[in-house]
C-alpha cells in the first residue's frame, strides 16, 4: 500500500506556458506579486515555475471561492452539481513568499477523480514556501489532502508557516494520506510552522494514514523541526500527530485538543494543554522567542512573529484569593460554552470574548448579579472558526479572564 505514495514520480503533467496578469516579472528581485484571490489562481497555470519567484503583497478573502467551479464534484451524475472551488496549484517548483499575510476563507471542494489537494497541491524541486498564514479554511479531497499542500517531496521546504480550519477526506479508491498542514511530507522540511485545523475522515475503507500535522511513514526523513499542531483528529483509524513515527524534532502535540495520546518511543511529544502554554516547554527545546516565536505565557500557543499579530499582553491576569473566579465549560469546547463565575460585587458586567490576535469576536452586556453566587452564562460558539479565544468578564471592579479552545 505505501509503495503508491510514490506514483507521484511517474505521473506525466502537461505543460502550458504561463502568463501572469499581476505585476512582477518572476525574479528574485522583481517577484510576481499576487494580490488577490484571481491572480493567486493564476498560478496553477504555471508547470514550469522552477526558479520563479512569487510573493503576497497584503491579506486575500478567498470567501469567493466557495461559488466557483461549479460541476459534478463527486463522479457521481445522480446528485447535483456543486461548486469545487479553488483548483490547487499544482506541480509547484517555485518559491512563494507570504511575507506575513493570511489567506482567509479558502475553500475547495474536490472528493473524488483528483488527488493533491491544497492549497499548493504538490511541491517538489527545491520548491520554498515561508511565512504565509491560513485561515479558515474548508478543504474537502480524497487522497493527499491538507492545508498548505496535499503532497511535499524532497528537497522542498516550508518555514514560518501557520493554518486553522476543516480539512476532510472522502473515502474513495484514490484515498491517500491526509494531515491538517500537509497530507503526505515524503522527505522534505518543514520548521517553525503550526497547525491548528481539524481533520476528519469520512470512513476508513482507503485511506492510508491520518495526521494531526502531516502524514509519513519513513523513520529516517521527513524532516519537522519545532513545530506543534493542536488541531483535533477524527478518525477511527490510528492517530498520529507527525506521522507514524511522530518524527519530529523538538515538536509537540496538545495530547487534549487532538485526541491523540503520547504512548512514547518517538521524537515528538504529547503534552497537555497547560504544558503547551508554557514557554519554558519551547525555550527548553531550543525554539528562538527572540526573532520567530512569541507567547502569551499561559493564556495562548506560541505565535510566529512574522505576522505582527503576537498574542495581546495587556489583559488582566485572574486576581488571587479575592473571591472572584471565572471558569469555561467545556474546554476545548465545539458548539456553546457555559461561562461559570463568582463575583464578590452585585452590579453589571460585560462577557468580552476575544481571539488569539486580540480581535473581539463577542460582546454582551449581563444584569442582576448576585454577589458571591455561582452563575452560569450559556453562549452559542458555532460560528467561531477553530482556535484560541480569551472570556474576559468584566465588571467596574475586576476583570477575569480565561481561555478556550475551540475545535470543530
Amino acid at each position: 500500500m505505501r509503495t503508491i505514495l510514490y506514483i507521484s514520480f511517474l505521473i506525466i503533467f502537461s505543460t502550458t506556458s504561463f502568463s501572469f496578469s499581476g505585476k512582477g516579472s518572476g525574479a528574485e528581485d522583481d517577484p510576481y506579486q499576487i494580490t488577490n484571490i484571481t491572480e493567486l489562481q493564476n498560478i496553477k497555470t504555471d508547470t514550469d515555475s522552477k526558479d520563479k519567484y512569487f510573493k503576497l503583497m497584503n491579506d486575500i478573502d478567498a470567501s469567493e471561492t466557495r461559488y466557483w467551479n461549479v460541476g459534478n464534484h463527486d463522479g457521481d451524475t445522480s446528485t447535483p452539481d456543486e461548486p469545487t472551488g479553488f483548483k490547487p496549484i499544482n506541480r509547484f517548483f517555485g518559491s512563494f513568499d507570504g511575507d506575513g499575510h493570511v489567506i482567509k476563507n479558502l475553500f475547495i471542494n474536490i472528493p473524488y477523480g483528483i488527488n493533491y489537494i491544497g492549497l499548493f497541491g504538490y511541491i517538489s524541486s527545491y520548491g520554498v514556501i515561508k511565512k504565509l498564514g491560513i485561515e479558515n479554511c474548508e478543504i474537502t479531497g480524497s487522497g493527499w489532502v491538507g492545508s498548505i499542500c496535499g503532497l511535499l517531496e524532497i528537497p522542498a521546504t516550508i518555514e514560518e508557516c501557520y493554518t486553522n480550519g476543516k480539512i476532510k477526506s472522502i473515502d474513495s479508491i484514490l484515498s491517500g494520506p491526509i494531515g491538517g498542514f500537509c497530507g503526505y511530507n515524503n522527505f522534505a522540511e518543514i520548521i517553525n510552522c503550526y497547525s491548528s485545523c481539524s481533520v476528519s475522515i469520512i470512513s476508513t475503507k482507503y485511506n492510508n494514514s491520518v495526521a494531526s500535522f502531516c502524514s509519513s511513514y519513513s523513520p529516517h526523513g521527513n524532516i519537522y523541526q519545532n513545530c506543534y499542531t493542536i488541531g483535533k483528529l477524527i478518525s477511527k483509524k490510528e492517530k498520529f500527530a507527525f506521522g507514524e513515527y511522530e518524527k519530529g524534532f523538538q515538536c509537540f502535540w496538545d495530547v487534549e485538543t487532538t485526541g491523540i495520546p503520547d504512548t512514547g518511543g518517538h521524537q515528538a511529544k504529547g503534552l497537555p494543554t497547560s504544558e503547551m502554554m508554557k514557554k519554558a516547554t519551547y525555550v527548553n527545546a531550543g525554539w528562538d522567542f527572540d526573532s520567530i516565536w512569541c507567547i502569551d505565557e499561559g493564556r495562548d500557543y506560541p505565535k510566529l512573529r512574522a505576522f505582527g499579530k503576537c498574542p495581546p499582553t495587556d489583559v488582566p491576569l485572574e486576581p488571587k484569593d479575592n473571591g472572584n473566579k471565572i471558569e469555561i465549560k467545556p474546554n476545548p469546547a465545539y458548539s456553546s460554552i457555559d461561562v461559570v463565575y463568582i463575583l464578590k460585587e452585585a452590579g453589571t458586567a460585560q462577557i468580552i470574548i476575544t481571539n488569539s490576535f486580540g480581535q473581539q469576536v463577542y460582546i454582551e452586556n449581563i444584569n442582576n448579579i448576585n454577589p458571591e453566587q455561582e452563575q452560569r452564562h450559556s453562549i452559542d460558539i458555532c460560528t467561531f472558526p477553530s482556535g484560541l479565544y480569551f472570556v474576559t468578564l468584566r465588571s467596574h471592579a475586576v476583570a477575569l479572564t480565561k481561555g478556550v479552545v475551540v475545535i470543530k
